[in-house]
């Protein structure tokens, strides 16, 4: 009876043991996907596994495997590519054929080229990394698909906006040594063979002394309809250069109720100073702005920008030189007369030399920023420059 007693109890320990072996291995295979859930996102294969799958044929994408990997996940790819991934598992995980199988399989549904981020059913996800490899690789795909004569054809144009850059810096700095010069009180000997014509801020260079009064045809009040008046007196100076500059009072009469009619009305004046002076280059100023003040007490000043682009689209249509005075008047924003609108003695040198810039602009066939003239009537004497 204690033999059978005894056969009992050794059956009962063998069952025991076998149920806490069997728990065992539970709790180590569900400690090992939290530590593959904790782990986040594993980058796979790194540079060096890219190179040798690559020797092997194997075409996979770089990709990057969230932890937590079920055979039921997702139907992947077979082959080099399942192998490859299969190889980055967690080395902590089973090793059983079920096991690698339901890894390999969740590892190839990360690497599908025809999506950027998949998930399972059971909520397992794939982000694909792009990296600078397949860039160039798109880009040199890309390139397969052009002809010859289009490669050759990008390749002039590319080169040809590099040499257009490279002279337009040049320009830049060599027109910046020729406004130093003109600092150095050359500005008014510069002056010759012009007529001003303007309102009462172009008065300024002639009432503070800076040219004579014959030159200058401007009086206070006055608007782009007085170009008609002066007609005579400019055609018996016979001026190489006439320079321009309305808009305030143009502005404020609101004779003009857009942008866009006073440009055309401008643009028809231009026409009619052409038809008389057909040999003088005319340029046309952009409307200085009135200060926060002046337009708190007329607030239509405040659309002088407007204005002024406006101007700056119909010169560039017509092909006349346009002077930006817009960086002048920040560099000098406290040479303001207390009116705000009209400038004090100070001022009217640096206005000068952005006449003088604009002319030596013209002789250059360039902008004041640098960029060639799309159409311009020169002479071809004045496209040498100085």
């Amino acid at each position: 009876m204690r033999r059978k007693r005894r056969r009992g109890g050794r059956y009962r320990l063998l069952i025991t043991m076998i149920i806490l072996v069997a728990a065992a291995v539970v709790v180590f295979r569900l400690a090992a996907g939290r530590r593959g859930s904790s782990a986040g996102t594993k980058a796979v294969p790194d540079s060096t596994e890219q190179n040798a799958a690559a020797a092997a044929g194997n075409t996979a994408d770089p990709i990057a495997v969230t932890a937590g990997s079920d055979a039921g996940s997702a139907s992947g790819r077979t082959g080099a590519d399942e192998t490859a991934l299969a190889e980055t598992a967690d080395p902590a995980a089973p090793a059983s054929d079920e096991v690698a199988a339901g890894e390999s399989a969740a590892a190839g549904a990360a690497v599908s080229s025809d999506a950027s981020t998949q998930s399972s059913a059971e909520g397992i996800s794939y982000v694909h990394v792009p990296t600078e490899i397949e860039k160039g690789r798109d880009y040199l795909d890309s390139l397969d698909q052009r002809s010859p004569s289009e490669m050759e054809y990008t390749i002039d144009l590319r080169r040809a906006e590099y040499a257009r850059e490279k002279e337009r810096k040049a320009y830049v700095d060599k027109r910046e040594q020729y406004r130093r010069t003109l600092e150095e009180d050359g500005v008014w000997d510069q002056f010759e063979d012009y007529v001003l014509l303007g309102d009462s801020r172009f008065v300024g260079f002639d009432v503070f002394g800076y040219l004579p009064s014959e030159r200058v045809l401007a009086e206070a009040g006055d608007t782009i309809l007085a170009i008609s008046d002066r007609m005579e007196s400019v055609k018996e100076l016979k001026p190489r250069y006439i320079f321009l500059s309305y808009g305030i009072n143009d502005i404020g009469i609101g004779f003009w109720q857009t942008a866009e009619e006073y440009a055309k009305a401008f643009s028809e004046k231009i026409d009619e100073l052409r038809k008389e002076n057909p040999d003088a280059q005319i340029f046309v100023n952009s409307i200085i702005p009135a200060t926060d003040e002046a337009v708190d007490g007329v607030p239509v000043w405040g659309k002088i920008p407007e204005y002024s682009e406006a101007l700056r689209k119909m010169c560039s249509e017509k092909g006349i030189p346009f002077i930006d005075n817009a960086g002048l008047i920040e560099e000098h924003s406290d040479m303001y007369a207390g009116d705000g609108v009209h400038l004090q003695t100070e001022f009217y040198p640096y206005w000068a030399q952005n006449q003088l810039l604009g002319i030596y602009d013209l002789k250059n066939g360039r902008t004041s920023d640098g960029h060639m003239l799309d159409e311009q009537d020169t002479d071809s004497s004045e496209k040498d420059g100085k």
